[in-house]
């Protein structure tokens, strides 16, 4: 929820003509690992960020004031519970809301 409340109040200096905030995707660079950088984007950095497949037109940025709806389009692995995940084994979403055909 804090996260949230960063970005209605980065979102709000936008609207009032500040500057956009960029974030990086992934680090720029190995050194910025730490020992609890996730795999995930570790391997993005060795994907996006090394000669390997980085393109010159890939800033590695995005506009925080949209991971709002990043974080919407993504649920999974943000340690929620409330998502409608499906249940196959009883036809039904968690929270017991049946399943729409």
């Amino acid at each position: 929820m804090k996260r949230l409340g960063e970005i209605g109040a980065q979102r709000t200096r936008e609207a009032r003509g500040e500057a956009v905030r960029y974030m990086p995707v992934v680090p720029d660079s190995d050194a910025q690992f730490t020992e609890t950088t996730s795999d995930l984007y570790r391997e993005g950095y060795e994907y996006c960020r090394t000669k390997r497949a980085q393109h010159p037109n890939s800033p590695n940025r995005y506009i925080f004031s949209s991971l709002a709806q990043q974080m919407a389009f993504f649920p999974f692995g943000t340690g929620r519970d409330d998502f409608a995940v499906p249940d196959p084994a009883h036809g039904r979403l968690k929270g017991g809301h049946p399943v729409l055909e």
